[in-house]
């Protein structure tokens, strides 16, 4: 009588187990790529952002130091009510989200609140760059006028 060896399950399982994580890491891959692809093609660019990307060049022209202060005039102007309204908008739409049935104009309405809020802050960087360029002199808008052109030809 011959005996055979007896097998077990384990070495076939280690197999199906690195094949299906191996292929879910090559769909995770694939799709990070896909998406970088998206977000930064021009498509995408043309329409995302809306206000906010139409004011970036101008936000981008700056020397780094009027940025930095801009920037910290916007940080100082919200105040503590103005993010915790933000920071409940965001929960009511993930509640409404996850909520069945869907309750679409609810969530829209959310979302009308979030743009509201969005074009306040949009309107305060504008009110604080157009200070920032009244201020400067005529050579150094020159200069500015200079670095917008050229970050107008980047996006291209």
């Amino acid at each position: 009588m011959s005996q055979q060896p007896k097998q077990t399950g384990a070495p076939k399982r280690f197999w199906k187990v690195l094949l299906g994580a191996s292929l879910a890491l090559n769909i995770a891959v694939a799709g990070v790529l896909a998406g970088a692809f998206w977000r930064h093609s021009p498509e995408h660019r043309s329409h995302a952002g809306g206000s906010r990307q139409a004011m970036s060049p101008y936000f981008r022209a700056l020397e780094p130091e009027q940025r930095r202060t801009i920037s910290k005039q916007l940080r100082a102007g919200r105040d503590e009510k103005s993010k915790l309204a933000a920071q409940t908008q965001f929960e009511a739409a993930i509640r409404l989200l996850r909520q069945t049935p869907f309750r679409a104009a609810e969530f829209d309405a959310v979302m009308q609140q979030q743009i509201i809020g969005a074009t306040q802050r949009l309107q305060r960087a504008q009110s604080n760059l157009s200070a920032s360029i009244i201020g400067m002199s005529a050579q150094e808008r020159s200069a500015y006028a200079d670095r917008l052109q050229a970050a107008l030809q980047h996006r291209r």
